[in-house]
């Protein structure tokens, strides 16, 4: 049950004796209502103030599901809250430059989504994002969330040099699992005589056959841009790279202390094994380019064989692939993520959230901040995690004998159609979403690889001072951004491995020493 503070007093002492009276009347006549529909009853009350709130977000707009001001889940929000989410709908190719764009000019909606505690580490001095921290004491549902499902450990990897913490988790789990995972044509194995992949070295080999199938098409392919292949393929070979890279230093537990991976060897090895896969047309020409919708086309064509992609998107391939790839037995799966050479998966380190939420500081200088706040606090609820997840009982969703919630029809995409269960709305996933839209096998995967200890918490975070973010900046971009560039060349045969001493010595030269000493005394000081 949500319990909110009314900002009203005389609506609240209307509103309590039409309970009372309500409560009397049902008395009186001899009628039951069971405590889930007075539940109900009493959360379609609970309206955060007479006043609308309006509440602005840049929000990234996913291709997939176009944003709709008429979505089910905002006409909810509104009508259960009386609060009105007005979204900067921005493509998500474009969101990117565009939140820069924000933070950089201070005219920044109240909600900025789809954002981490790194993408602001740089700006939380100058005071434009809102120290939430400070108001968990006022976010009941929040804080119950949190501790129920044990978020705090992540929470503090959040937490800033000023002991503040300015973000909000997002799409969160009640397990560390990782979506982003590991799919694979099944059909085919058996088709084309393939063994089910375990290791990097079964990878080459399983795609080497389906390539001897299908000569003129890749069988790994990614999209999103480099960063996606290179964060899930680097966890194999327990290094870091593309999404996970960081700030380029990986935290080693034994040493207890912080290295620059990629002049490391596993960094090295994992270049020289991608450099293979492309060198052999086994790794996509256009891995570190191709879109969404070519992306999609030719999954569904069944021109792919294995994808990194979000487990759960082989739903929507599967609807569509028997018919446009003209086999009948087309049926795209998740798989176990393949072992590296140290024998680590290629699952990686991951929070139990999936995305974030920033907050412009300016929002607490209103009249209205109390209901904005309890806004933020809803959308930990219960009651949210059911509509935004499962959008509306006999609609959407049903509750089956068990009491769990499950999809009417799996072939409607819901998100699609009502604006629910995605990546910028859905702030707490309902408990039942993990089972409820995913087959036993999914399921029955899913608990092999939490047993396997497949996914693991992320490496502490380093909380540098101004002073030491200046320091920082002397050398971080430029040696990141000549990392970036050697990486695609060594993973495109530009430069040879054999130049990996000249790649090491130009690493030193562009500040790998100094940004050794100065996260290392970092380190040493917060402990």
């Amino acid at each position: 049950m949500f319990y909110i503070k009314l900002v009203n007093k005389n609506y609240f002492k209307t509103s309590l004796i039409i309970i009372i009276l309500i409560t009397l009347l049902f008395s009186c006549s001899g009628n039951s209502v069971s405590n889930k529909e007075t539940d109900k009853d009493q959360l379609l009350e609970k309206k955060l103030g007479d006043e609308l709130l309006i509440v602005t977000m840049l929000y990234s707009d996913n291709s997939n599901y176009p944003y709709k001001k008429d979505w089910t889940i905002l006409k909810e929000i509104k009508n259960r809250l009386n609060v009105e989410l007005a979204l900067e709908a921005v493509p998500e190719v474009d969101y990117s430059s565009r939140r820069t764009v924000v933070f950089v000019s201070g005219d920044m909606p109240d909600i900025i989504s789809k954002t981490f505690s790194y993408d602001i580490a740089s700006y939380t001095a100058s005071g434009k994002f809102l120290p939430i921290s400070k108001y968990f004491d006022q976010m009941p549902n929040f804080s119950a969330f949190i501790k129920k499902y044990d978020y705090m450990p992540d929470l503090e990897n959040t937490r800033s040099k000023d002991g503040n913490i300015y973000f909000l988790p997002v799409n969160c789990n009640t397990q560390r699992v990782n979506s982003h995972g590991w799919l694979i044509r099944m059909d085919l194995l058996d088709e084309y005589g393939i063994e089910l992949p375990k290791t990097f070295d079964d990878i080459y080999n399983a795609t080497k056959i389906w390539k001897s199938y299908n000569p003129d098409k890749y069988p790994i392919t990614s999209r999103f841009g480099v960063n996606n292949i290179l964060s899930k393929i680097s966890a194999g070979f327990d290094t870091i790279a593309g999404w996970s890279m960081g700030n380029m230093f990986k935290y080693d537990k034994d040493a207890n202390d912080f290295k620059f991976a990629p002049t490391s060897d596993n960094y090295k090895t994992m270049l020289s094994w991608l450099h293979k896969m492309y060198s052999e047309g086994l790794l996509d020409v256009e891995f570190s380019t191709l879109g969404s919708t070519v992306y999609e086309e030719r999954a569904r064509y069944g021109e792919q064989f294995i994808m990194i992609d979000w487990i759960g998107n082989q739903n929507r391939y599967n609807l569509d692939g028997p018919i446009q790839s003209g086999n009948p037995n087309f049926n795209i799966q998740p798989f176990m993520p393949p072992k590296g050479p140290t024998g680590v998966y290629a699952g990686g380190k991951v929070p139990k959230y999936e995305q974030g939420w920033v907050i412009n500081a300016k929002v607490a200088e209103r009249s209205n901040f109390t209901q904005f706040l309890q806004f933020l606090d809803w959308m930990y609820s219960e009651e949210a995690a059911e509509l935004t997840t499962f959008g509306l009982e006999g609609e959407s969703f049903q509750v089956l004998a068990d009491g769990r919630k499950e999809y009417i029809d799996f072939t409607r995409d819901y998100t699609v159609e009502m604006g629910i269960n995605q990546n910028c709305l859905t702030v707490r996933r309902d408990d039942d979403f993990f089972a409820s839209n995913k087959t036993q096998y999914v399921i029955d995967l899913f608990t092999q690889m939490d047993k396997e200890g497949v996914f693991k918490p992320q490496d502490p975070s380093l909380k540098l001072s101004d002073q030491e973010k200046d320091e920082e900046s002397l050398y971080r971009s430029s040696l990141q951004d000549y990392v970036d560039q050697m990486t695609l060349e060594f993973i495109f045969g530009r430069t040879s491995l054999d130049k990996w001493p000249d790649f090491v010595a130009e690493c030193e030269a562009k500040g790998r020493p100094e940004l050794d000493k100065l996260y290392n005394a970092v380190w040493k000081n917060q402990q």
